[in-house]
């Protein structure tokens, strides 16, 4: 058999023939071929034949096929690059001898690795002919680490708008060596969720993008779109505050930093830092009150809680041997160790004593070292090691036979190795023999003890655990009540308020549930956190979130007629308590008039020089405000408001003295507007701008400095 490629040419061949009798020999040839164009099979056959008739064959097979694969030319070399953008596989060209150019099929492999480590992008092309002969190659391309996050370098400036104005449409300029995957734009709105301008007042837009690159580096940015609403000239909010934090020592607090936003220049945040309670107490929180003020002589107010958590836990004192065996006779070889001590806050050693006991019977001794530790709320924890000295070598490794001890968890077990006393090298292994139990930490383990001595003497400790985990998980949190204004909620939430999730044999699982309650212009929140074991052990803890935007203000009115002191109060959460004194001429001790509503009655009091009320409001916030009466009986109580109810405008004319400041209340006592001017005399005239005033009832208080007088005031479209 003669084997050549499938296009090769058939040598000439003829063969030679020999007659033993000399006799002319005749030859001739047959030819047939079977097969297609990737295989063909040619058999000749010569048939030599002589005078006498007789002949021989010889046959010949040549088989012609396409064995030879494509060959890709011009192959590109691997090579490094920084992003994924830049990675580009090049057309490979194949040849094959007999079909000419082949296009090679084309697939890519993402290798080992990610974005910040660096990865490999692999391209393998496959070429094959019409024969089915196969070749592949393979180029590899390296994507660097990209930890390098995009830039936004420019941002459309803030906006100043008009209720009803379309907000336009505009993006960032954004420089990253690599390419963008998504810019997200998201926008949010203080007041928390004020989107129009129903309430007749505007809303603060804050537009942010946040720009993402393939690897997931990132880079944000905001823009503010202040939305006046009718007659409004500027907004200022908060558009950012720090939320609730727990801390455990009143040295770990720090407050954060609110962020403010207004239509009307720079603004200008300062604070003022107050507490609740007493250190150590159960009720101690850190306040700090940040008032934002704008060029136009707008403020707002908000503020942060610190919860700084009663310490009522002593530290916690550990030592690996509890007991260890110093030696035999009077040498010895150990010493104390120093106990591990660990607590939330600092801790000082108080005391170390050593006590030593004699025991002549058995001629040994032992020396018991104690640590005190006590931390800044004055919990105090205790721990002993105790040195067992002058001990006799004995076949008794153990003090006992057997021990028994009930447990609640199975990973205690391991704390409870025995002492083993030998002044000798001893070996030491156990076998456990544990029962069937659904639950991993209620079952018994019978443990088996042998140590073995140099001479190979031995003896055994049979400790049995009986585990059985009754313990509930704990829930601990900073306060059963927490306050919080709307924009701290609505951006941080109220989880910090759940300090820990603990059990005692480890990990427990929680469910959380919030029910929003909104009544009479409140608005709490119930909050029930359910946690629960591997053994089934359940608890579950509550505790309640407040909306309180600020501590409670007081105005105090006198009515002359009915000889009354009026207290108002606004924000604060409500209830609130009153407490009422007060000071006659003459007098430098106020004198206590008992707790009462918020009306003091003077009627029969005779001359009463001033009056004082402390309010009390349900976050035990306090608010104290003082009347001076002797000036309060000289004013003029005539106030005419024309016309009322009144549409764009309304003229005060008024006989109180020294007014120079006019405050508008709505009947939420949500202050919504303030006319500040120079002291009116007695017959003085002054027109109030109401068109950026919704319709409504609002409560109208005049003040002079020392007295607040009321007016109800109707407004109508």
């Amino acid at each position: 058999m003669l084997v050549l490629n499938l296009y090769d040419t058939i040598p000439d061949f003829i063969p030679e023939v020999i007659a033993r009798t000399g006799s002319e020999v005749i030859i001739t040839m047959e030819e047939t071929t079977t097969g297609d164009d990737c295989r063909r099979a040619t058999i000749r056959e010569w048939t030599a034949t002589d005078a006498c008739g007789n002949s021989s064959v010889l046959r010949w097979e040549i088989v012609q096929g396409d064995i030879t694969a494509p060959e890709f030319v011009d192959v590109p070399e691997d090579y490094s690059v920084m992003c994924i953008e830049d990675v580009v596989f090049d057309k490979v060209i194949a040849i094959d001898d007999h079909d000419g150019e082949i296009e090679a099929s084309f697939m890519y492999l993402h290798r080992e690795g990610d974005c910040f480590t660096g990865y490999t992008m692999s391209g393998i092309w496959t070429a094959v002919d019409k024969c089915n002969n196969l070749s592949q190659f393979m180029q590899n391309i390296f994507v660097m680490g990209d930890t390098m996050s995009p830039v936004i370098v420019s941002v459309p400036e803030d906006l100043v708008l008009q209720c009803g104005d379309e907000i336009p449409e505009q993006t960032v300029e954004v420089v990253e060596n690599c390419s963008i995957d998504t810019i997200i734009v998201e926008k949010d709105y203080r007041p928390v969720g004020d989107k129009d301008c129903s309430d007749g007042t505007g809303y603060v837009l804050i537009r942010s993008w946040i720009v993402v690159d393939a690897c997931g580096n990132r880079d944000t940015a905001s823009q503010y779109i202040t939305v006046l609403g009718e007659g409004q000239s500027s907004i200022l909010e908060f558009v950012q505050v720090p939320g609730t934090r727990v801390v455990t020592c009143a040295g770990a607090a720090e407050f954060g930093t609110p962020v403010a936003q207004s239509s009307c220049g720079p603004v200008e945040i300062t604070f003022e830092d107050f507490t609740i309670g007493e250190a150590c107490s159960p009720d101690y929180r850190m306040i700090r009150e940040w008032t934002a003020t704008d060029e136009c002589g707008a403020s707002v107010t908000t503020y942060q809680t610190i919860i700084v958590r009663q310490d009522t836990i002593a530290p916690v004192l550990t030592l690996d041997r509890p007991v260890k065996f110093a030696g035999c006779g009077e040498e010895t070889n150990s010493s104390f160790d120093e106990p591990t001590v660990s607590d939330d806050c600092d801790t000082e050693l108080v005391s170390t004593v050593d006590t030593t006991i004699y025991n002549p019977e058995l001629g040994d001794s032992a020396v018991i070292r104690t640590w005190t530790y006590i931390d800044p709320c004055g919990n105090t924890a205790s721990i002993s090691q105790t040195l067992i000295y002058g001990v006799t070598d004995s076949d008794d490794f153990f003090s006992s036979k057997e021990e028994t001890y009930n447990l609640s968890c199975a990973g205690d077990v391991d704390e409870y190795t025995p002492l083993v006393v030998s002044c000798n090298g001893v070996t030491l292994e156990y076998v456990d023999v544990r029962t069937d139990s659904a639950c991993v930490n209620q079952l018994t383990i019978v443990r088996t003890w042998i140590a073995t001595g140099v001479a190979g003497q031995s003896d055994t400790l049979v400790q049995v655990f009986n585990v059985h985990d009754t313990i509930a998980p704990t829930v601990v949190l900073a306060s059963d009540t927490l306050y919080m204004s709307t924009l701290e909620y609505a951006t941080n939430g109220a989880g910090s308020n759940i300090v820990s999730i603990m059990d005692n044999c480890g990990t427990a699982e929680s469910e959380v549930n919030i029910v929003e309650h909104k009544e009479n212009g409140r608005t709490w929140y119930d909050y029930e956190i359910r946690v629960s074991d591997a053994c089934g052990n359940m608890s579950v803890a509550n505790f309640v979130v407040v909306i309180a935007e600020k501590p409670p203000v007081v105005y105090l009115q006198y009515l002359n007629a009915s000889r009354k002191v009026i207290a108002e109060v606004v924000e604060g959460v409500f209830p609130y308590d009153y407490t009422w004194f007060y000071l006659k001429p003459g007098q430098d001790t106020w004198t206590p008039a008992g707790d009462n509503d918020n009306q003091f009655d003077l009627t029969g009091m005779g001359l009463i020089q001033k009056v004082r009320v402390k309010v009390t409001d349900a976050r035990s916030q306090t608010s104290t405000e003082d009347l001076e009466l002797v000036n309060v009986n000289k004013v003029h109580n005539s106030v005419t408001l024309h016309p009322n109810p009144a549409t764009d405008y309304v003229e005060v004319r008024t006989e109180i003295e020294d007014v120079n400041r006019i405050e508008l209340y709505n009947v939420w006592g949500q202050q919504v507007k303030v006319f500040e001017m120079d002291q009116m005399d007695e017959r003085s005239r002054i027109q109030l701008d109401l068109r950026d005033i919704p319709q409504g009832t609002y409560s109208v208080r005049f003040l002079n400095g020392y007295s607040v007088y009321t007016r109800q005031l109707i407004k109508i479209r």
